[in-house]
């Protein structure tokens, strides 16, 4: 499938879903053993049939396309960053953590950053592909998750002298992926990012400069880096990029505020041709930002809450759009949830029921709006 292709699918969502029973008490007993080791037979047989039933959900409900719910993973990013080798993660409340309290996972940079052969996701990706009949989709962890701050404090200088070397090497093991991944026939990847949206937030700003950071000059490294992700990448293959403010348990988030501040600079430069733009709460402002994506970008509207299970009406949806539509050309515009239903195992806020119904609805305006 084609970029223009993936351009035309309107429906969308970012995609991680609620693991069923099923699977959390497989991921149980492998844990219960250690789990450090390869993953059991059991638990590799939980995970496939928990895919198969997720595609199929996703497909009944009249999606344009499919992700496998990242079933296989433990969160969002964790299982990726840990296959690198070099990065250790720790439970981190200095810096910033969610609106609760509860802490966030900061990545300090212990070794050498490296890409496994065969890939990171490429596995997965290929059994995702032969369960389905429509575009397959794989999220990945943006690489910006591993540092928010500049002065390079959670690098061994023993390892890398300077960041720009770490940065070098995590984008060489990113372009490696998107291009195994793109062998194995994806067309679709998106990177899960949290860290330009902390620069539309008043407090992570103050602590950013608190520490000696320039947000200016932070933005413009942060759009380098994407881009020369992208521009690694071959040709006909989407890399979209989700922005979001946090999606912890019990629908707690981390950072506030709307795209205002970084939007001229980020969506003008950004050589990103997807954008999933969080859009479910007054935390990420209103519509008028969209004017400064350019023309052929698709700006993704996360009109739908992941944290709540009410279930938003169609005409409630489309009249969002609508306002939307007063900033940048509807044909520029698609639809889907704000975040992921589950980013990590310990699940959602709501039923796998109405996760169902969800996505159902998104597909449902969809369709109304644009075809």
């Amino acid at each position: 499938m084609s970029d223009n292709a993936i351009a035309s699918i309107r429906a969308d969502h970012v995609g991680s879903l609620i693991r069923p029973e099923a699977l959390l008490n497989a991921r149980a007993d492998y844990d219960s053993g250690g789990g450090d080791g390869p993953k059991s037979e059991a638990l590799i047989a939980a995970e496939n049939k928990s895919v198969a039933e997720i595609v199929a959900m996703q497909e009944r409900a009249g999606m344009q396309l499919v992700t496998d719910g990242e079933m296989r993973r433990m969160s969002y990013s964790r299982d990726f960053q840990a296959s690198l080798g070099g990065l250790t993660a720790v439970m981190n409340t200095d810096d910033f953590t969610f609106v609760n309290g509860n802490p966030t996972t900061k990545i300090n940079i212990t070794g050498k950053i490296t890409w496994p052969d065969g890939g990171i996701q490429v596995k997965d990706f290929q059994y995702l592909n032969s369960v389905t009949k429509v575009t397959p989709k794989v999220s990945i962890p943006s690489p910006l998750h591993a540092q928010f701050f500049e002065d390079g404090d959670n690098i061994d200088k023993s390892v890398y002298a300077e960041p720009s070397l770490y940065w070098d090497d995590l984008v060489a093991v990113y372009v490696k992926e998107l291009n195994a991944l793109y062998a194995a026939g994806a067309r679709y990847v998106q990177m899960d990012e949290t860290t330009f949206v902390k620069l539309c937030d008043p407090k992570f700003v103050a602590g950013l400069i608190e520490r000696g950071g320039d947000p200016i000059a932070a933005l413009s490294n942060w759009i380098d880096i994407i881009n020369r992700i992208e521009a690694g990448a071959p040709d006909d293959m989407t890399v979209a990029v989700h922005f979001c403010r946090g999606n912890g348990p019990g629908g707690a988030w981390i950072s506030e505020g709307g795209y205002d501040a970084i939007a001229e600079t980020l969506f003008s430069t950004l050589k990103i041709k997807r954008l999933l733009l969080e859009y479910d709460s007054g935390r990420a402002g209103g519509f008028e930002p969209l004017r400064f994506i350019p023309k052929g970008t698709i700006a993704v509207l996360g009109l739908m809450t992941t944290k709540s299970p009410e279930l938003e009406s169609a005409d409630a949806l489309k009249a969002r759009i609508d306002d939307a539509a007063k900033s940048i050309p509807i044909e520029q515009l698609a639809v889907s949830p704000q975040c992921g239903f589950a980013s990590g195992k310990s699940g959602g806020q709501m039923s796998i029921d109405e996760q169902a119904q969800k996505l159902a609805r998104i597909a449902e305006v969809a369709a109304d709006v644009w075809e």
